[in-house]
């Protein structure tokens, strides 16, 4: 089977093609990587919010069994009866 040989120019842009795609799919990995960083520090937060709800709802509870029904104005941190 006979050879033959490129050009240096297609050489160059073969080289060039390949090097492109390398660095791209190395970007790729940084951005996939970054996302299950992302998605684990969304669940982290999730959960957080959920503890937080959950001690919020047991403080109204509690609040609510000290004063009674009515709600509280957290700006002047009054307890106003129903």
């Amino acid at each position: 089977m006979a050879s033959k040989k490129l050009t240096v120019e297609e050489l160059s842009q073969l080289k060039y093609a390949r090097q492109q795609r390398i660095n791209y799919l190395a970007q790729l990995g940084n951005l996939e990587l970054s996302i299950l960083k992302l998605q684990k520090e969304k669940v982290k937060s999730s959960e957080i919010v959920i503890a937080l709800e959950q001690a919020e709802q047991q403080l109204h509870k509690i609040l609510q069994e000290k004063y009674g029904q009515g709600y509280i104005d957290i700006d002047n941190g009054e307890f106003i009866q129903q």
